[in-house]
């Protein structure tokens, strides 16, 4: 969880130690900074997603292919389709 990795550079050296039973340690202004810190990551996070995803589009139609074929696929088979080049 965010409050874990203790650093971001919009929160500077803030370290949480997470969720507890009790009330929570910080306020207000601190939870929307942590709020806006998780969009970002999430967002950075999916942005990378879908351009992996995209650059990649080739290698897994091919890979779902062979999967529907053969249900399972060997090492080999798998390193063979993520080594061909993009079409």
């Amino acid at each position: 969880m965010p409050w874990g990795w203790g650093r971001s550079n919009a929160l500077e050296a803030l370290f949480l130690n997470g969720p507890s039973a009790g009330e929570r340690e910080y306020g207000e202004d601190t939870a929307r900074m942590i709020d806006v810190e998780v969009r970002s990551l999430l967002e950075t996070a999916h942005g990378r997603v879908r351009t992996t995803l995209t650059d990649k589009r080739g290698a897994l139609e091919a890979l779902a292919k062979l999967l529907i074929e053969r249900e399972v696929l060997d090492r080999e088979a798998l390193t063979a389709i993520l080594a061909a080049p993009a079409a």
